[in-house]
Formats: C-alpha cells, structure tokens, sequence
C-alpha cells in the first residue's frame, strides 16, 4: 500500500520552491538554511536572496515564476490521488542515507511503500543498449540478492536496470527504482507495468522531481546520486565509456560505498567502462556471494540456484540444433552463426527465428543472438 500522505505544516512551500526552474538542490538547500525554512525564503526581497553565495540576481528572479500556493495544494492532492506520497527531510520516511548526501533533494515523491528506502540495499545498474548475456547477468544477480532479503535498486531504464527490477521480482524480493522525471511523465512507457508491481507491495518508485516535469537529460545524473545514496554496494553489469552508470559508481565512491563490477565481452564496446573499472579497483562480481561478501556477510550455505538454458527444446530439428549447439557459452550474430554451422541462409534463418519464436534463443540490443535463460 502507498505510505500516507504527510501533512505537516511547510509541506506546500516545500513544493513551491522545488517547482522553481534553474535551482538546484544544493542551492535551495542554502537558501532555506540562510533564511531559516521556505516560507521565509518565498517570502525574502528579492535583492536579499541574490546577495546569498551562488545565487545572484539571475537566479533570484527565477522566485518570480515559483509555483503558487494553490498550485502546490493541487499538486498534493494530485499526488494522493494518484496513490503517490510526499516526503521532506525530516519526516519519519525520509532516507537517513540521503544525510550523507552534500544536496539532498528537497523532496521526495513516492508510490509503494517508503519504509523500504530505510533498508540499505544494492544498487544494480548498466547499459540501456544491453545484450543477451549483460541482461541474464543483472538478472540472475538481482535474483540471488533478493533471495536473501536484500533490496534491489535501480532506474527503471531499458536494459540492465529493467531487467535488475525483474530479477529482483522473480525472486519474491524487494525492488527500488529512482526516476529521473515526474511520477505522471513516467519515462520509458514500456516499463511502466513493472513500476506498478514494484509499488504494488514489492518495493518502491521515487522521484525528487515534480509529479509532471519530464525526464530531461541532465535529470539522470542527479538521479544516479540517490541510487547511490540507498544502496550498501553499486554494481556495474555493462556500460561504455561515457555511460551514466559509472556516474552512479563516481558517486558510490565518493560515499564510501563498494563498487563492483561484472566482467564482460572484450569486442564489446559496452563492456569498456566496466573493465575500465575493474582496472581502476572495482571489485570483481560473478555472483551474489560476491557482492555479500564486499558487504561482510556471509553467502548462504546453500549455493544460489541460478537458471540456465535449455540443452534442446523438444522437437528441434537438425538445423535448429546445430545452431543452438553454436551459441552454447557465446553471442553470435546472425552471419556468424550461418557461417559456424555450415547452414543454408534461407534455411538456418528460418530455423534462428523459430527458435527465437519459441524462446530458445534471444535477440540483444548489440545484434547478437544468445541461448535464453529461464
């Protein structure tokens, strides 16, 4: 069930200057500390509000276009409305992880249950662009995390984050997922189903962004600082050189949060800015006892039951064999494989995409086709 709407007093100015456009948090949080809380600052001259360190008259003006008073009272209802919560620092549910942040956000919009953000759980993030093998693993790690209680944090993006959320869902455990737009501009529409079961009592969406901003590019590096913030450990399963997700573990390291790191394919350029990282000192995860043991706890005793692919659906026939018999610990494209098995083009691609159609094989972002895991 969502947590219940707070409706302690200041709430709705909280609102207001969060609504402000070109003020960040680190900046909104000195005003408030300046002027003593945010009715006061809404309230200040203008000509005292430029002379406080970093604001200037340029952004003082942008108070002008502060949401009003019954604006913010609508977005809240709104909100509730919507089965969503909104917390300030100091509420009972606010992250106690985010008092190690230098800008905290200046406020919280949750749907599902905010008692999960006081766990500290592990953050699983990488590649929209994911391949086959980059998703089964962020998959499979989620899984064997959340089997052991651990909550599972990510954005909600394409790729390694989605399938980090429903690996995390398979195994009947918690998930988090962190926004980098409103809660009503969702952002991508196809994952939206699995937000919904994750605030459906198995985890949690948030976002320190208005209920209707949309997701803007220099969104997602703030959001990565608060993946990082509620998660014990980072881990990295596919990301290029320029990829957010390393954002997400330049923050971890800055918290003092471990960093680990799955290897991947060396001719794959998504690959890159994990083995940077691993060069660098992340810590090399295979499995989730990795991850349990950079935490200082103990795997189970019981090895994690990871899913594999099937040897040979039933009914394969000899073309459909041989191709499934050449995609057994790789990724292949489509000419390699016709090249590796010998296979007639028209008949070992009719044959690749009826394996595809029955689930034997996958299709990854990069090209590549890899036998599916279950």
């Amino acid at each position: 069930m969502p947590s219940p709407q707070r409706a302690g007093p200041g709430l709705a100015d909280r609102v207001r200057l969060a609504g402000v456009p070109g003020l960040s948090p680190r900046l909104l949080r000195r005003l408030v500390a300046r002027f003593g809380s945010p009715a006061a600052v809404l309230r200040a001259p203008l000509a005292e509000i430029a002379a406080v360190p970093g604001i200037g008259e340029a952004r003082a003006s942008l108070l002008a276009a502060a949401p009003s008073a019954e604006d913010a009272e609508r977005d809240l209802a709104r909100a509730q409305a919507a089965g969503a919560a909104v917390f300030a620092e100091g509420d009972a549910a606010w992250p106690p992880a985010f008092a190690e942040l230098p800008d905290p956000p200046p406020l919280l919009y949750v749907r599902g249950d905010a008692a999960f953000l006081s766990l500290r759980g592990v953050a699983i993030v990488g590649s929209r662009r994911a391949s086959v093998y980059g998703a089964a693993q962020a998959r499979r790690l989620a899984s064997e995390l959340a089997a052991t209680g651990i909550p599972v944090i990510s954005g909600l993006a394409r790729g390694i984050d989605a399938a980090a959320h429903r690996g995390a869902l398979d195994a009947g455990g918690v998930t988090i997922g962190v926004l980098g737009g409103g809660l009503a501009r969702f952002y991508p529409a196809e994952n939206l189903p699995l937000a919904r079961e994750m605030a459906a009592g198995r985890g949690a969406v948030v976002s320190e962004f208005p209920l209707d901003m949309p997701p803007r590019p220099y969104h997602f590096p703030r959001r990565n600082r608060l993946i990082a913030a509620l998660a014990a450990a980072v881990v990295v399963v596919e990301a290029a050189e320029d990829s957010g997700s390393l954002i997400t573990a330049d923050h971890a390291l800055d918290l003092g949060r471990e960093v680990l790191a799955v290897p991947g394919r060396v001719d794959n350029p998504n690959a890159r800015g994990v083995h940077r990282l691993l060069r660098e000192g992340a810590a090399l995860c295979e499995s989730g006892d990795d991850v349990l043991r950079a935490l200082g706890l103990d795997p189970p005793q019981t090895a994690a039951t990871t899913s594999r692919p099937d040897a040979v659906p039933a009914g394969a026939n000899a073309a459909e064999t041989a191709l499934l018999a050449a995609l057994v610990g790789t990724e292949r494209h489509a000419d390699e494989l016709l090249e590796a098995t010998g296979l007639d083009p028209a008949k070992g691609l009719a044959a690749l995409s009826a394996l595809e159609l029955r689930g034997a094989v996958s299709l990854g972002a990069d090209g590549r086709y890899a036998l599916a895991v279950r």
